[in-house]
């Protein structure tokens, strides 16, 4: 039967109970859909609390419709579905306030939907049952009010239709709901903290939490961005939202922040325009702390010295080419200075790394705590330093590298041995046009000449010493062919025993014969070799070409002629050295005993290397000797514990020409005493006149050399010169044995 018909009965004049039945499904529709609302309500953002309290009250209306409160009979099957539903809605708001998006859906789904389409079944139900007891009504009634029921019945209709469409709507509603709960779940648990901002500067929206931001600012909920940076802060992100708003595009900053406790905080402020209103803008704030502090500690790492903590190299020539530029238009001098440790290897390779080390980090303190705040300190590189001076003239740069000398200069404790590092400086001012190379050029030079100086002082750049520099960087590269060319030779001074004036043996030094710069001495190329490694080829052939000599120069004598061969502290932390002087040894002939190898005292300073070096040299047979002994810092405990044979006097305390004669006597007395407790040999270098070896005799050493006798001399005129030398031991000898002449009276 159709829902027209239905409604006609309804205003049958005969039967009110049909017309309030109509009336009852009409209202229980308007009621069900009134609480069917509650979805969208929720969907709305209304509080799921007052929501709940608005559909209790809502739920009463209902019930009043139900009971037909204007004396109809109720209908028990619609009061069972109405009663359904209702219980369906209040769970579906309970799981909806305890967050539980999935359990609201499935009740909505489940039993709030078929709940509600029942009721609105049994209510037509009811009408059409009100229809059924009208079909006995006149037909002319039906017709006059044809107009009347059909506008009834459309009314029933359309409320059906917005009943069931307004379910559509709340669904909708529901899932926009779950959805935004969902995207404000992850903006809470975020790290990120998202503000959306209005006008000027007005947050409109934001985190509930701020997350680390919150150590570095307290702004409350509807505050302004003023509030929430601080104004350095601000004013970066003021302009950046300019720009945000004028172009469209995605903006990036980084602001740094600062929280009361001191700390720091880096963050990245993300900015576009909200899609649905261009007028409001989404800043996204990132803590990027953690990233930033390793990107500091990498660059820190990639411009500073990691023993140190100094300025490296690259940091150095960056600062030097700024202070140059800044200077072309300041007129402002910029000098640097070239500290390099006077006889670091030796201490380094003694002491052992570690020391070395330590010593290094000690000398950086000392020279930072020398010069200014704004200077820049760096370490080139092994013991060398540089210092730029920013406003500095050459006067001052000279005061300041005096003061850094005199505080290096303190004593140092390493390793429960007491060190006095010493530091030579060079001084460079740098010119109009000077480059960071020229200028760290010319200080480096400006040092060298330090070193051959004396050491432990400074010097100031003059312009003839690129000349010598340059010389020296020539002889170095004229080094590396001069052996393969046999640019070496070998010249021997006699060594000659102070009791009876014989020739006990040579002492082997070497010579370069230049083929541009003619004879070149020791003392202007063996350091060089040392510096550049080819000590240790150049000592080789000496080793081999003395051996060679000493068993020539032997020939038919019968007592045996000694060739001592000064062996450098390369030599000696070589591993390969002990084979070279075995192989020397069996290739020439020469016995162990005969071989007396000679040493410096730095070279032992408490180096582990080298002392086990030495006793496997002295098992071989080999004695040992101490060259320019009294020089060092060689303890008696010390020496008691090497192998050594003989000491050899400095020729400084034989001359005595930095002494005063009584303390040239006392120093020499001492170390013949000192040796003759130690069952030492002694040997004295540089005895030049008469005075000196009868100051040798007296005192007790036991041989000598120098020109008093002869001096360094050729192969080929060696054993002349032993000829000579006990030639005149027997003119001597024959004339003691003359009479002593008569005056007669």
């Amino acid at each position: 039967m159709s829902l027209v018909g239905v409604l006609l009965s309804v205003l049958q004049a005969n039967d009110d109970r049909s017309h309030e039945r109509a009336s009852y499904a009409l209202k229980t529709l308007v009621a069900v859909r009134s609480v069917d609302s509650v979805q969208l309500r929720v969907a709305a953002g209304e509080p799921v609390d007052e929501v709940s309290a608005w559909f209790e009250a809502t739920v009463v209306e209902l019930e009043s419709r139900l009971t037909m409160a204007d004396g109809g009979a109720p209908n028990p099957g619609l009061e069972i579905e109405a009663d359904t539903y209702v219980h369906a809605v209040r769970d579906m708001l309970a799981a909806i306030s305890v967050d539980d998006i999935e359990l609201a859906d499935e009740i909505n789904e489940t039993r709030v939907g078929p709940a509600f389409e029942q009721v609105i079944q049994l209510a037509t139900t009811v009408s059409e049952d009100a229809e059924a007891s009208a079909q006995a009504g006149e037909e002319t009634l039906r017709v006059l009010t044809w107009a009347s029921l059909l506008s009834l019945a459309g009314g029933l209709a359309i409320m059906t239709t917005l009943a069931l469409r307004s379910r559509d709507r709340q669904r909708e509603e529901l899932d926009r709901w779950e959805s935004g709960r969902r995207i404000r779940s992850l903006v809470e648990g975020s790290r990120d903290v998202i503000t959306l901002v209005a006008g000027q500067d007005a947050i409109s929206v934001l985190s509930p939490t701020l997350g680390s931001l919150e150590r570095f600012s307290s702004a409350p909920a509807g505050a302004f961005m003023s509030d929430l940076l601080p104004p350095e802060a601000f004013r970066l992100w003021r302009t950046a939202d300019a720009e945000l708003q004028s172009d469209g595009g995605h903006h990036e900053i980084e602001v740094i922040l600062k929280a009361t406790d001191g700390a720091t905080g880096y963050f990245e402020g993300h900015g576009s325009l909200l899609v649905s209103d261009p007028t409001q803008r989404v800043w996204v704030w990132r803590d990027v702390t953690t990233r930033k502090e390793l990107e500091l500690e990498l660059s820190h790492q990639a411009f500073h010295d990691s023993l140190t903590g100094a300025a490296n190299r690259s940091l150095l020539h960056d600062r030097v080419e700024h202070a140059l530029r800044l200077s072309d238009r300041s007129n402002k001098p910029v000098t640097v200075l070239i500290c390099d440790l006077d006889d670091f290897k030796t201490i380094n390779d003694s002491l052992g790394h570690s020391c070395g080390d330590e010593l290094l980090k000690t000398v950086t303190r000392r020279i930072c705590d020398s010069v200014r705040a704004s200077d820049t300190v760096s370490r080139l590189g092994g013991d060398e330093f540089a210092v730029l001076l920013e406003d500095a003239d050459t006067n001052t740069a000279v005061v300041l590298a005096e003061r850094i000398i005199e505080l290096v200069s303190h004593e140092v404790d390493l390793d429960d041995r007491k060190i006095f590092p010493s530091v030579s400086i060079g001084v460079a001012t740098a010119l109009a046009g000077t480059t960071t190379e020229e200028l760290l050029r010319n200080a480096d030079m400006a040092m060298y000449e330090a070193k051959r100086s004396g050491k432990g002082r400074s010097e100031v750049y003059q312009d003839q010493m690129h000349e010598v520099t340059s010389g020296v960087l020539q002889l170095g590269a004229d080094l590396k062919t001069a052996l393969a060319e046999q640019q070496f030779s070998l010249y021997f001074q006699p060594t000659v025993n102070l009791t009876d004036g014989t020739v006990e043996g040579f002492e082997a030094l070497i010579r370069w014969d230049h083929p541009t710069k003619g004879r070149i001495p020791p003392d202007q190329f063996i350091h060089i070799a040392e510096a550049t490694g080819m000590i240790i080829g150049i000592g080789r052939w000496v080793l081999q070409e003395a051996c060679r000599a000493a068993v020539e120069l032997q020939g038919q004598r019968s007592s045996p002629l000694y060739m001592s061969v000064n062996l450098s502290p390369h030599q000696l932390r070589d591993p390969a050295t002990i084979d070279t002087v075995r192989q020397a040894l069996e290739e020439s002939g020469l016995q162990p005993e005969q071989l007396i190898l000679e040493i410096t005292e730095g070279s032992l300073l408490d180096n582990t290397t080298a002392v086990e070096r030495l006793h496997e040299l002295s098992d071989m047979g080999i004695p040992i000797a101490i060259d320019d002994f009294g020089t060092g810092y060689t303890s008696i405990n010390y020496l008691q514990s090497l192998p050594v044979s003989i000491l050899k006097i400095d020729r400084s305390f034989v001359s005595g020409d930095a002494l005063e004669p009584d303390e040239r006597q006392a120093f020499l007395n001492a170390i013949v005493s000192l040796a003759k407790s130690l069952n030492l040999k002694t040997m004295a270098e540089g005895i030049e006149e008469p005075r000196q070896l009868d100051e040798l005799k007296k005192f007790g050493c036991d041989t000598g050399q120098g020109y008093f006798w002869s001096p360094a001399t050729p192969q080929s005129e060696a054993l002349t010169a032993v000829d000579r030398i006990e030639a005149q031991i027997v003119s001597t000898n024959h004339a003691s044995l003359r009479p002593t002449p008569t005056i007669d009276g």
